[in-house]
């Protein structure tokens, strides 16, 4: 099966790149990276996002090499285990 790993740029976000504040009785805000994830999904593509350190579901600040965390990720698609 072919796998996506779609990566953030350098703002804080979450997971699904939300764009703006989510307001109650509002309509959400844009979520691209969680459409492009649904769109591979639904063509058979495993698809792989995260959220930032700090932001999202993550609530912690590591100091890791962000280059190291996304080699593990693409580890992980290819060979399935970090």
């Amino acid at each position: 099966m072919p796998g996506v790993l779609l990566i953030h740029g350098t703002s804080p976000a979450d997971k699904n790149d939300t764009l703006g504040p989510v307001l109650k009785n509002q309509p959400p805000p844009p979520q691209p990276l969680l459409q492009i994830a649904k769109y591979l999904s639904e063509r058979e593509f495993a698809v792989l996002r995260y959220d930032k350190r700090g932001v999202g579901g993550n609530l912690t600040i590591l100091d890791k090499n962000v280059c190291e965390m996304l080699q593990s990720m693409i580890s992980f698609m290819t060979q399935g285990k970090p």
